[in-house]
């Protein structure tokens, strides 16, 4: 193994923060593994994401990040998300409902940075969860969304610059990705994508706070499943990812730009810079994606 990995993981496993959240994911794992019985008579049951937020806010309860007015917020956050989760609406009404509560975590996120933060924030929660959202509900075979959001969230540490918070989180968001792979019995849902990325955004803007372009990075993360969740929704001729080969291809793809948003767009001093990296990133996800999508569309030959 390269020293490089070697003494990342050696770090993360001797931190005190990863190991106080062992249990909280040990918890999250037992209840993914007994859901197993209903396995074949259910699909993956949507609460993941309110696992994994619910964990978080006790993880990081005696932190800056925790406050009451962030968790009020976040659950009326998650609220919106629930009636995507009960009704079917439109793209433009799930972005709505969502404004009100993204206003909120803005508000109160724990931050006493740039000024510029907490609106871009907002934006990212604001259309963000809907996309996240999105694409948990349209790949469930098997459930992506949890795994995708382990991998950004392991991304954000690569680049964010404190570390304690984010690394309680490391823990519980492995928990949820075993839950949806190998288990197959749970999903982000769309309330617990709503959250689970309200408690990233709060956490990479405190743990962000000492170099700002972490967080663009960090939202950069993100960049596959909102273009294939777009993509998905939107796109006439782009269909859910369901055959093996595929499916390890689209988290192959999401792995990769998860590691350069981290390593390239977030790790560099300049929010200028970070914007326009991240800018690129998002485009040629778009195009790359696009194209994959439209290959895949096309029949197979007998």
């Amino acid at each position: 193994m390269h020293p490089v990995i070697l003494d990342t993981l050696q770090l993360i496993l001797s931190s005190s923060d990863f190991l106080g959240a062992l249990p909280l994911a040990g918890i999250i794992l037992g209840v993914g593994t007994g859901l197993l019985v209903i396995r074949r008579r259910f699909p993956a049951v949507p609460v993941a994401g309110i696992a994994f937020a619910a964990a978080a806010m006790y993880g990081l309860s005696e932190t800056p990040v925790a406050s009451d007015p962030l968790v009020t917020a976040i659950a009326a956050f998650a609220v919106a998300g629930l009636v995507r989760d009960v009704i079917e609406i439109p793209p433009y009404a799930q972005v709505l409902l969502a404004l009100p509560g993204a206003w909120l975590i803005a508000g109160a996120l724990p931050f006493a940075g740039p000024g510029w933060v907490l609106p871009v924030c907002f934006v990212f929660l604001a259309v963000g969860a809907p996309l996240l959202a999105g694409f948990d509900r349209s790949q469930t075979r098997p459930p992506l969304g949890p795994l995708v959001l382990a991998i950004s969230v392991g991304a954000a540490y690569l680049t964010l610059p404190d570390t304690e918070e984010i690394l309680v989180l490391v823990p519980i968001a492995a928990a949820i990705a075993l839950c949806a792979w190998p288990l197959g019995t749970m999903r982000l849902g769309a309330a617990g994508s709503h959250a689970a990325l309200a408690v990233v955004a709060a956490v990479a803007s405190w743990d962000g706070r000492g170099r700002p372009a972490a967080i663009i990075g960090v939202m950069a993360t993100f960049a596959v499943p909102y273009v294939w969740g777009a993509l998905v929704a939107w796109g006439e001729r782009v269909q859910p990812v369901t055959t093996t080969s595929r499916v390890l291809t689209l988290g192959t793809v999401h792995l990769v730009v998860a590691i350069i948003a981290a390593r390239v767009v977030g790790i560099g001093s300049s929010v200028t810079t970070a914007t326009v990296l991240g800018s690129v990133t998002l485009v040629v996800t778009v195009v790359g994606l696009t194209a994959l999508g439209l290959a895949w569309s096309k029949p197979t030959e007998s």
